[in-house]
């Protein structure tokens, strides 16, 4: 196990050369470093069951002492988030003054340890950044340091998300948003002994906000991958100054100005560690850290000059001594650069300085023990040349004369200690540009925000052109590349997230429900512009699917229900319509449903009359429907209801004089065929007469007549006869229909 764990280490102390930090400063300004020896830091360690087997032997509590014990001893703002399914445990942001508020630290971390809980790291996350914003000293730089397995995992049913997992993902969108806007970086660690841990997943977290990600899969030495979390975060290497067998004396010089603190690291099982200054005296002011092999031994303020290490055990142990120094200076780059372009030819003179916290300037010789370069890169802040400088009236200096003409130049200054034989970069400035000749630099076309719905058992696929986000006054094509997304890149994992082939930029996958890319769109002159461009996706889940899919049936169900009503609905009456008032009525008659004008053979003008048609609707009326508006009564529609009597109702079908119809619907339930009002009481050949209620014996009875009619009833009282119709149904079968009296 301790094989692997030295692995990261090396791999870690290696990514410190990438510290990120700097941002483009305008020319002619002076940038100093943007970081410090000081940050506010927040520890997010996972505590759920998986870690009992990703991490048996509890090495990440020795780590994380490692990291507390390498911190200086002053000026740290430090909390913690320990979590499963929930957060255990939150250690609000507290300053780190002394070692006793580092063991405070550490033994709230200790106390919370594994449980049998689900992953939740959304939770984790947004608590971190909360605790960063709200709490953490506004004057310093934030990071969070992650330790986890991934797999955010809230449920029993890896094929399926749960609602527990989507507010998670929810949480870690939100969490990796605020810290892209807030310039947190987080530091991940991802455990892997088992192969079953989502690497993917945290190296998401820490390439989307700028910090870096390492996978342990043998859980072997944990230490070292904090080591190279330290050197990431403060700007600051380590370097090997013993490899062998004890009993060993190892030497190092601490360089004359901006040592704060040595840590001298020691790794092997030793019984006996002395330190000898540089005016040969023992030195025992010392503060102690162990985390399992590792023997930390931290020296504040040392004095300057050669200091020896002499370190003892069992005979043939080996050993290893590194050394870590945290720095007090900053770098201010005095570089003056033209606000105009330069020419092929021109010099320009390279300037930098050595500064305390203060920005006080330190005395700087070439006996200091420092070197410094000047670090040309290109427009993704890679590395494509590094020039020495040398040391003159306290400030390292170069000359250079640009060779090319209608280019961007991007540079850096990087102070070193001469000493460290891998020229490893502890401090630099901030990148700089200045252009040769008249290129100027693409202009971008705005901001891009777009929304992704996602359906289930649907190509869900986002693509985006990205010649449309710029534009160049001298060159038609630009070259496209992403500088910064929250969104995974299938060229690193095959189940993320996008793609980029030529000038289009393909998304099929959404990992974060809310995510945003940088887009760098560079000329050939080496100019750029950044557009940002942000995706949000929106899970139309299943249950939305099946619920839409029942209202979509109800609805049917509900208008096939309306149209087979309205089919079989009855017609109690013919129907008559004539082309003008004066026309011959033409008649039609349907048992069921519709009428279509069409039936009717008249000519009907502004109408579709195969789309328009009479409706039954049950009753001493009928619904006359229009495919386009018509006027009846003064109002105007398409729909009117057209009442049993009368000698026609008017249609005006347009504004012409003769786009006029009359329609006339005679209900059989009313008693017969109405015109102008008047009833006839008219019978077939059957019919049934109404009980009178005679009165002073009077009778009353009732006859019929041909087709439909009514029969009259008769009281009389006092001598004086009432007389009024009442309804009856008649028949046209010709038989004689018998009237009845009764008696009262």
């Amino acid at each position: 196990m301790k094989k692997l764990w030295k692995r990261v280490v090396t791999v870690l102390t290696t990514a410190m050369l990438c510290f990120p930090g700097a941002a483009l400063a305008a020319p002619g300004t002076s940038e100093e470093t943007p970081s410090t020896n000081k940050y506010n830091v927040v520890f997010v360690i996972d505590e759920s069951g998986s870690m009992l087997d990703t991490d048996a032997n509890q090495l990440r509590y020795e780590a994380t002492d490692l990291f507390l014990g390498l911190m200086s001893q002053e000026g740290n703002y430090v909390g913690t988030v320990s979590f499963d399914d929930t957060i255990i445990y939150s250690q609000d942001m507290m300053p780190v003054d002394a070692p006793e508020d580092k063991d405070v630290i550490s033994g709230a971390i200790k106390e919370h340890s594994a449980t049998n809980g689900d992953t939740d790291i959304g939770a984790a996350m947004e608590q971190a950044v909360n605790m960063l914003k709200s709490d953490g000293n506004p004057d310093l730089p934030s990071t969070i340091i992650l330790l986890t397995d991934g797999n955010t995992d809230l449920d029993n049913d890896p094929g399926a998300v749960s609602e527990e997992e989507e507010a998670s993902v929810e949480k870690k969108s939100a969490a990796i948003a605020s810290a892209r806007e807030a310039g947190i970086p987080v530091y991940s660690v991802c455990l892997n002994e088992n192969g079953e841990a989502d690497f993917s997943e945290t190296k998401q977290i820490s390439d989307a906000t700028g910090g870096q990600a390492q996978e342990v899969t043998d859980a072997a030495d944990l230490t070292n991958v904090y080591e190279m979390f330290y050197r990431l975060i403060y700007g600051t290497g380590t370097t090997c100054i013993l490899d062998g067998i004890v009993p060993v004396d190892a030497t190092y010089t601490v360089p004359d100005i901006g040592v704060e603190e040595a840590n001298v690291m020691i790794e092997g099982h030793v019984t006996d560690i002395q330190f000898t200054d540089p005016s040969g005296n023992p030195y025992t002011d010392i503060q102690t850290t162990q985390a399992g092999n590792i023997t930390l031994e931290k020296i504040v303020d040392p004095a300057a000059g050669e200091w020896t290490v002499s370190v003892d055990g069992d005979p043939g142990a080996k050993v290893k001594i590194n050394l870590l120094y945290n720095y007090n200076f900053l770098i201010r780059d005095n570089t003056q650069l033209s606000e105009e372009s330069y020419n092929q030819g021109d010099t320009v003179q390279f300037s930098a300085q050595l500064t305390d916290m203060t920005a006080n300037p330190l005395a700087l010789t070439p006996e200091s023990g420092y070197a410094a370069e000047v670090r040309f890169v290109d427009e993704n802040d890679q590395d494509l040349e590094a020039l020495p400088m040398s040391v003159a009236d306290g400030s390292f200096v170069l000359d250079y004369e640009i060779p090319e003409m209608d280019r961007a130049y991007r540079y850096y200054i990087a102070v070193l200690l001469e000493s460290n034989e891998d020229s490893s970069v502890y401090k630099r400035t901030a990148t700089r540009q200045f252009v040769s000749g008249s290129n100027t630099a693409p202009v971008s076309n705005g901001d891009v925000e777009e929304t992704v719905k996602l359906w289930p058992f649907k190509d869900n696929t986002y693509t985006l052109d990205l010649t449309t986000l710029a534009t160049d006054a001298e060159d038609s094509q630009l070259q496209y590349s992403v500088v910064s997304t929250s969104f995974i890149n299938k060229a690193d994992d095959p189940e993320g997230d996008y793609t980029i082939e030529g000038n289009t930029l393909t998304q099929d996958n959404y990992s974060l429900r809310k995510g945003d890319y940088v887009i760098r769109c560079v000329d050939s002159g080496g100019l750029y512009c950044d557009v940002n461009v942000t995706v949000t996706s929106i899970p139309i889940g299943m249950m939305a699917v099946i619920g839409l899919i029942i209202l979509i049936a109800v609805i049917a169900a509900v208008v096939l229900f309306g149209i087979y009503r309205a089919m079989k609905t009855p017609f109690w009456g013919d129907i008559y319509v004539k082309p003008s008032y004066d026309g011959e009525e033409v008649k039609r008659t349907k048992n069921r449903g519709r009428i279509k004008l069409n039936v009717f053979n008249i000519p009907i003008p502004g109408i579709d009359v195969s789309k328009s048609y009479f409706q039954a609707n049950r009753g001493e009326s009928v619904i006359l429907v229009t495919d386009k508006e018509v006027t009846v009564g003064g109002r105007s529609g398409r729909e009117h209801e057209i009442r049993a009597g009368g000698t026609g109702t008017e249609v005006r079908l347009g504004d012409a004089d003769d786009s006029v119809i009359y329609v006339r619907f005679a209900s059989r339930l009313s008693g017969g065929v109405r015109r102008g009002g008047a009833r006839k009481n008219t019978s077939g050949s059957r019919g049934t007469g109404r009980r009178g209620t005679p009165s002073g014996g009077g009778t009353a009875g009732r006859g019929t007549a041909s087709g439909r009619g009514s029969a009259e009833r008769r009281t009389s009282s006092g001598g004086r006869t009432a007389t009024r119709q009442a309804p009856r149904r008649g028949s046209s079968s010709g038989r004689s229909t018998r009237g009845r009296s009764t008696r009262g």
